[in-house]
């Protein structure tokens, strides 16, 4: 960059599921993280960092040091693992979600503040067991789920709905 600094691009991998849910949910995600974090400690660094890899200096790093970093990385897992939602799926900004399946629900938890959550909602799963092959173009359930018999029947219904298809396509190499 002009002043010096030095950023880089993520190109969305496509194992992760389909490139404009995948990126979406991310940035949304992070956004949600950075909205709610108290220390305002990144939880994914984006801009690169300045100095060495950890990985080149951890063996000469004495114990005390390293425990105080493994304290910080656990601190900021035990935050992201203690909010709780009221149904499972993705974290979209709602703009995002609105344009990319047509609605979006508010998000409900106890864990974080509403001013926090009205920016964001919960929308299909991105994995690529969703997306891949003939899946991508299919009218699957890919959530949000309110609980996990929801889920579970949804998965059940995909892979009915999936076979259905397979069926009638027989010879099909995206079967």
């Amino acid at each position: 960059m002009d002043n010096g600094s030095e950023v880089f691009a993520k190109l969305p991998n496509p194992n992760a599921g389909p490139a404009h849910f995948s990126v979406a949910s991310e940035v949304a995600t992070h956004e949600l993280v950075r909205s709610n974090n108290l220390v305002e400690a990144e939880y994914i660094i984006e801009e690169k960092a300045p100095g060495v890899r950890l990985g080149s200096v951890w063996n000469r790093w004495p114990r005390q040091l390293k425990l105080q970093l493994i304290t910080q990385v656990v601190d900021i897992e035990n935050k992201l693992t203690t909010i709780t939602f009221d149904k499972h799926g993705c974290i979209y900004f709602k703009e995002d979600l609105r344009s990319l399946v047509g609605k979006a629900e508010d998000i409900r938890t106890q864990t974080v503040g509403s001013d926090v959550l009205e920016r964001f909602s919960l929308g299909p799963l991105t994995t690529n067991e969703l997306w891949s092959g003939s899946r991508r173009n299919m009218n699957l359930d890919r959530g949000p789920w309110k609980d996990a018999f929801e889920y579970t029947r949804a998965v059940g219904h995909n892979e009915m709905m999936w076979i259905k298809a397979c069926v009638s396509n027989a010879g099909s190499v995206s079967c």
